[in-house]
């Protein structure tokens, strides 16, 4: 569901518009993510039985097959660009190339006259900050506790709050500018450490919450989230208020209510959330030469076809292209215990739907087997999949 916000967003002229928090997208992606890693991680890199370089080997297979792809179809519209467009010259073209090599190794490049950390595709940004985060969480849950954990959070909320009140909203990480970049570090670590400690406290949270119900309830508590309007230049309090409580606590009840109806639609979205992610844009801009440019003139009805076209091909990339390819780098590059977590393979204490209603890996919607409770969904995107501009409702 994130994710289609996060498509309507980019697209918005197809739309005639995008809810205005939809920037938000980002962060529940990456709570989701700290929840889901912790779930098939967490205790095993602390008693150090998985390495930090097994671990991010792990996070690389899962994320980049699906990243490649999408590199490549961007890297071929941008250097296309720099070659027969109205401004094409030699220089350009280096340029592009350039920024193609350095998008391929998640390394932002700087281009004149553009202001994305990633000229190709600037929902890549997240994809860097998820990967730093992993490392650094990595590296040191061998040797924090859970109160490490929570200061870390503290620390990180701390640093949030000031950037997005100094900029007005918590709509960063996107841009070439200090305040952006540090936000961006701040929204992947407080948001990825803020999931692993509400997984690791989730018995006590969700007793004393008493939640119950149904999945539909969290999961339009976080549309509402999505959608709610400016309040002007208090944005950015509101902005920390939904992430620190709103969404935490969405997330908490979605992993304690269990799924009898509605599961395989879940599964299909959240198989289809990465795809969605890394390939909506240079998808969006094929859409729209298909169209004649007639996405305004359509709109909304571009939009919609554009969104139902873009989550079946986007299940049609994971299910063929995306997990086939993981498990064929997983074989070849992990060698380990039958129980280790690895992308294409189950982790202890979770059991994957059929194929046909599921998908392996961390982006996944998944029955897990939470201790002392019965069997729960956990709807996650764990690629810290969504991304966040600047310029209006193309942001996000």
């Amino acid at each position: 569901m994130a994710a289609l916000f996060v498509l309507q967003r980019h697209t918005f002229m197809s739309w005639g518009g995008a809810p205005f928090r939809s920037y938000l997208a980002v962060d529940v992606f990456f709570l989701l993510s700290g929840f889901v890693i912790a779930h098939a991680y967490d205790s095993r890199i602390q008693q150090r039985e998985i390495s930090l370089r097994s671990f991010m080997l792990v996070r690389l297979i899962r994320l980049y097959p699906m990243y490649a792809f999408s590199v490549l179809v961007c890297a071929a519209i941008f250097i296309s660009k720099a070659i027969i467009g109205p401004d094409a010259s030699a220089s350009r073209s280096v340029i592009a190339v350039l920024a193609s090599v350095s998008s391929a190794c998640f390394a932002p490049f700087y281009v004149a006259g553009n202001p994305y950390l990633f000229p190709l595709n600037h929902t890549y940004w997240s994809l860097l900050f998820e990967l730093l985060t992993n490392f650094f969480y990595a590296a040191v849950r061998p040797l924090w506790n859970a109160r490490a954990l929570l200061g870390a959070v503290i620390v990180s909320w701390i640093g949030l709050a000031l950037v997005a009140a100094s900029t007005g909203n918590m709509d960063v990480g996107v841009v070439w500018s200090f305040a952006s970049v540090l936000g961006g570090a701040f929204r992947a670590t407080f948001g990825i450490f803020f999931g692993v400690l509400l997984y690791l406290k989730r018995a006590q949270a969700v007793s004393l919450l008493r939640v119950g119900g149904v999945w539909l309830i969290p999961m339009t508590i976080v549309a509402l989230v999505l959608c709610c309007p400016s309040v002007g230049r208090f944005d950015w309090a509101v902005d920390l208020s939904l992430v620190s409580i709103v969404i935490p606590l969405s997330v908490l009840a979605a992993s304690a209510i269990s799924v009898e109806r509605g599961g395989a639609m879940l599964a299909a979205l959240g198989a289809a959330s990465y795809p969605m992610y890394v390939l909506h844009l240079p998808a969006s801009h094929a859409f729209s030469k298909l169209i004649h440019n007639g996405d305004v003139r359509y709109a909304p009805f571009s939009g919609i076809a554009f969104a139902v076209l873009m989550l079946a091909y986007s299940v049609f990339m994971e299910r063929e292209i995306d997990v086939p390819v993981r498990r064929w780098l997983s074989t070849r590059l992990i060698r380990g215990s039958r129980n280790r977590a690895v992308p294409g393979r189950v982790p202890e204490g979770i059991q994957v739907m059929p194929r046909a209603q599921s998908r392996p890996g961390a982006s996944t919607a998944v029955r897990t087997s939470l201790p002392g409770s019965q069997t729960k969904l956990l709807g996650a995107a764990a690629a810290g999949a969504a991304a966040c501009d600047h310029d209006g409702p193309q942001s996000t």
